[in-house]
């Protein structure tokens, strides 16, 4: 991927934007905004599981949602990895130190737990609901670090 210089005010969202941005531009050889899977080159089923639409390319918000997803589950495996405290590979209200109110809101189906998707859902609805404008840790290669994560979903 592309090194980005000066992200440390940047949110997770913006730096991977950025750097899909900087990929299409790279990449897209006919330049019609979307890549075939020999523009893309990372072979065809990598390229299926982003080419979401199916309609044979892949375009920056297929690649954006490809990325974020990866990222956060990256992020979201280490912050369970640190918190899960019986090895069920799910966080309770507990491990997460938060409130029953606080965590309700994280654990949509209600089982008690909270589950990687979930995690990653509270934080992408935290960080729509902030409009992108949150300025977040600059720890990582994602500019979050766990505690970041933790915050960023329970504020």
């Amino acid at each position: 991927m592309d090194s980005i210089s000066g992200t440390s005010n940047m949110t997770p969202f913006s730096i991977i934007s950025q750097m899909t941005n900087n990929m299409m531009q790279r990449l897209d050889t006919n330049k019609d905004k979307g890549l075939t899977v020999d523009e893309f080159g990372g072979g065809q089923d990598v390229f299926n599981s982003i080419d979401k639409n199916t309609d044979g390319k892949v375009d920056v918000v297929e690649l954006n949602k490809a990325a974020l997803t990866k990222v956060l589950d990256q992020q979201t495996s280490s912050l369970i990895s640190s918190l899960d405290q019986n090895g069920d590979k799910l966080l309770s209200a507990d491990e997460l130190k938060l409130s029953a109110d606080v965590f309700s809101t994280i654990d949509k189906d209600s089982s008690g737990t909270a589950s990687m998707q979930e995690l990653n859902d509270a934080f992408i609805a935290k960080q729509a609901a902030s409009q992108y404008g949150q300025t977040m840790n600059s720890t990582s290669t994602t500019g979050t670090s766990l505690s970041s994560l933790v915050s960023s979903i329970v504020a």
